[in-house]
């Protein structure tokens, strides 16, 4: 896990392990925010059980519980790692 300290940063949630569904992709890391929401946390954790297909699946399992909840996958040319940013309120909100 990452920083949930009050300064407004974004809590990471490893999810790591091999995605059931399709062979050869890794489950993504998840940069949560607001990081200070620990309800929040425990229902994207939840969400990702059985891995979901996508960015769209896991928000539209999000919204069930938080209407507007947005996820987006970071798109870094290269990267080795998927990370996918889940918004609570649909964007970024301070932790504070």
């Amino acid at each position: 896990m990452g920083p949930a300290d009050g300064t407004g940063r974004s809590r990471y949630v490893m999810q790591g392990g091999r995605d059931g569904d399709a062979i050869g992709r890794t489950r993504p890391v998840l940069v949560i925010n607001p990081a200070t929401d620990g309800a929040f946390e425990r229902v994207c954790r939840s969400a990702m059980r059985p891995p979901p297909t996508g960015p769209s699946d896991l928000q539209a399992r999000l919204r069930s519980h938080y209407p507007q909840a947005v996820v987006r996958p970071r798109g870094l040319s290269g990267e080795m790692v998927v990370v996918w940013y889940v918004y609570r309120e649909g964007h970024w909100v301070s932790s504070a």
